[in-house]
């Protein structure tokens, strides 16, 4: 039987709850009581296992929250590794480029090109070139 707060389904059919208070007979009004009475423990079995699943989903949620923190942790540490890895390389690179500079290169201070001395290094670089473009003619 399908019970509603306005009216109650019994074997004469819907009566609304106002007419049943009114004009039922005590027999109607207690089917109408026992049908109201089978729908709320129905409702609450149906929260219990309502209740239950909830439980259970956040059990699982707490779980699936937790692998996901581990397996960020995990990848923290494996980018950990890979910088530390990296900045190893660049020291070792950085280090043995310095020595390669410091074993090609004098420390001592290079000459200073002077302006006369690059004029000088244009002169007879022009020069060069007009002899080989004379010869071709």
């Amino acid at each position: 039987a399908v019970v509603s707060t306005q009216s109650c389904h019994y074997g004469r059919g819907k009566v609304s709850a106002d007419d049943l208070m009114k004009h039922g007979k005590k027999s109607e009004l207690a089917e109408c009581v026992e049908s109201m009475a089978a729908v709320l423990a129905m409702c609450r079995d149906m929260m219990k296992g309502a209740l239950g699943d909830l439980d259970d989903l956040k059990s699982q949620q707490i779980s699936l929250q937790k692998q996901i923190i581990d397996q960020q942790s995990e990848l923290l540490k494996c980018k950990d590794e890979q910088l530390d890895s990296v900045q190893a390389t660049v020291k070792t690179e950085m280090r043995s480029y310095a020595d390669h500079a410091a074993k090609n290169w004098p420390q001592q201070s290079a000459e200073v090109v002077t302006p006369a001395q690059v004029k000088q290094a244009v002169k007879v670089a022009v020069q060069e070139e007009d002899r080989t473009r004379s010869l071709m003619m």
